[in-house]
């Protein structure tokens, strides 16, 4: 890449380099790593730090997007208490003043709604059809319309003689 300075302005001419990332191609997996993260937290992007790097934008995505493999850690020693048990002197379930009792469903209730629901169904089924029906119908006069229109213009298109002479050649 050149520069030149000319005057108070610089101009910068030729392709840009990697901003000097120059990577080993012996460089270990780990390396390439680390430089593919400090290159993301600087804002590159998974294509042109792949092609920075020389690695397919597969392994930059899996570098990038999974959490890096650490070694195990040895779990930290914890005492386990043994769980405290009571004894409850009677077995009856206890019943607040605040819960109420779930009401039995009314059979003659739901088979009701139930009706009215297949009623509506119904009736929006018909409406349904109804309205194909009119756009079927709507459609084939707009079909019949521009069927028309194409046989007038295909009728100004041809020559208005047809007595014309033949050339005897």
């Amino acid at each position: 890449m050149g520069e030149r300075t000319n005057g108070i302005i610089t101009i910068v001419a030729g392709l840009p380099e990697a901003n000097g990332v120059k990577v080993d191609g012996h460089a270990s997996a780990s390396r390439r790593r680390e430089i593919a993260e400090r290159l993301r937290k600087q804002g590159w992007s998974y294509r042109r730090i792949a092609d920075a790097l020389s690695v397919s934008y597969a392994t930059i995505q899996v570098w990038l997007d999974d959490p890096p493999i650490r070694a195990p850690v040895a779990p930290l020693p914890v005492a386990v208490n043994p769980p405290r048990l009571s004894v409850v002197a009677s077995t009856e379930p206890r019943i607040s003043a605040t819960t109420s009792p779930i009401p039995a469903p009314n059979h003659a209730e739901l088979m009701e709604k139930i009706g009215q629901l297949a009623e509506e169904q119904r009736r929006q089924a018909e409406a349904m059809q109804a309205m194909e029906k009119r756009l079927l119908r709507t459609l084939r006069d707009e079909i019949k319309v521009l069927g028309q229109k194409l046989m007038e213009t295909i009728k100004t298109l041809k020559p208005k003689s047809k007595t014309a002479p033949k050339d005897p050649a």
